[in-house]
């Protein structure tokens, strides 16, 4: 009775998205191509080819932690097809996945998901994260095409969420074939919907499998920043910036010389960010404009605005300090910290780690982070200045947080058998 209430909800709100569609491509044209996609009005290409993989991420995020498993299958001459959900993920894996036939997800109808399945025929469909899609996987099951979780997480909200209608989502997540969850928290909350724990494998996450290729042709390594040191705040939202930009105010007091680097999570918000900073009597300067620069790339200003998509995580190398964004909101919960781990940088975040609590956990447990009390401009300053006054401390922060990440690599590999096991009992 749930579902069907389900879809005919989906029908009633379809004019609505269409006006909502209608209304974001005015605003941006470059949201045509999305919103076609998402309403089913453009199908992906159809496929000849008979060993299809389909991976979907909902955002940069999720696209960026499939990184090693992509080259694995890719490497195992699978036709990888990816989709995701948010101009951001889409940005990313043109980037980062070349080769990949890639496409925007769309809303959950079954009409469109039939069209989709007949298409692009997946030997299997891959599900980053928490991509719980009821008429989704109702075709996937009817098709009889499996489906996995991977690097599958179900926090403490997501999981008070599911249990409010419970029967429904016992029956939705029935028919995922299996679970491939990061912690032994996700493993039991799933293991509640009446899952076997036969079809539930605790691995870990993608995320730790991370490779950030080093290519000396990137203009980040001409970044010259004139001796001071360098504070790079990644994945900023809105409330975040001020905070943050307030207490580098009060830094540069001490340490005239040193630079902050911003990137915020959506570049678009760049021109607010900007606001902020002027208001502040901040000066800065735009990566864009600096990278276009013959020769050496000069930091002459305080802050560094990073308005391009997909280079945060080069930048990571040439930082110092850093603070992780979304941690400073509570409807955000964290972003991935195991980028900057990967070149043994000592993290700051915030209160706010719901979506990555496993993993901040461990690090503090291995004195490898640090995270504030209370989301304050003051209390930042203060463990910045810290680590700025005692450089051992924060080289020391940063090799136990490489330590921690090392010892957890492998997840890729293991989640590739297990997809693979799957693939041969069909």
């Amino acid at each position: 009775m749930i579902f069907i209430s389900y879809r005919i909800l989906l029908w009633v709100l379809y004019p609505f998205l269409i006006i909502y569609a209608m209304f974001r491509i005015t605003l941006r044209k470059d949201f045509i191509e999305e919103h076609l996609y998402k309403l089913g009005m453009i199908l992906p290409n159809a496929s000849l080819n008979t060993n299809n993989i389909w991976i979907h991420g909902v955002s940069a995020g999720e696209i960026a932690s499939i990184t090693k498993l992509y080259k694995i299958f890719n490497d195992h001459n699978y036709n990888i097809i990816l989709s995701t959900t948010t101009s951001n993920g889409y940005e990313m894996a043109k980037k980062f996945y070349t080769s990949a036939n890639l496409y925007y997800f769309p809303y959950d109808y079954p009409l469109i998901w039939s069209k989709w399945i007949h298409r692009l025929k997946p030997k299997v469909v891959l599900l980053v994260e928490l991509e719980i899609w009821p008429c989704l996987l109702n075709i996937l099951n009817r098709s009889n095409i499996p489906c996995v979780l991977i690097s599958g997480r179900m926090g403490e909200k997501e999981y008070k969420r599911y249990k409010y209608i419970q029967s429904f989502f016992k029956e939705v997540l029935s028919k995922i074939n299996i679970f491939i969850v990061q912690s032994e928290n996700d493993q039991k909350r799933i293991s509640s919907f009446n899952i076997s724990p036969q079809r539930i494998f605790k691995e870990g996450s993608l995320k730790y499998d991370i490779e950030i290729p080093d290519n000396p042709q990137n203009p980040i390594h001409q970044i010259q920043s004139g001796g001071g040191k360098i504070i790079i705040a990644g994945s900023t939202h809105p409330s975040e910036e001020f905070i943050i930009l307030n207490s580098f105010k009060s830094i540069i007091l001490n340490h005239p010389e040193i630079k902050l680097i911003m990137a915020p999570r959506h570049i678009h918000r760049i021109s607010s960010i900007k606001k902020i900073t002027q208001s502040l009597s901040l000066s800065y300067q735009t990566w864009c404009d600096l990278k276009n620069l013959d020769g050496e790339k000069r930091l002459t200003k305080n802050i560094l605005l990073l308005d391009s998509m997909g280079d945060l995580r080069y930048f990571y190398k040439i930082g110092d300090i850093i603070i992780l964004g979304g941690t400073f909101t509570k409807q955000v919960g964290g972003h991935n910290p195991l980028e900057p781990l990967y070149f043994s940088k000592a993290i700051i975040t915030g209160t706010h780690v719901k979506s990555i609590e496993n993993i901040i956990n461990d690090l503090i447990s291995n004195n490898a982070v640090i995270k504030l009390v209370d989301n304050d401009s003051n209390l930042l300053t203060h463990h910045i200045e810290e680590l700025l006054n005692h450089e051992s401390y924060s080289r020391e922060m940063g090799e136990r947080g490489k330590i921690y990440l090392n010892t957890h690599k492998g997840v890729s590999e293991r989640t590739y058998n297990i997809i693979e096991k799957l693939l041969a009992e069909k």
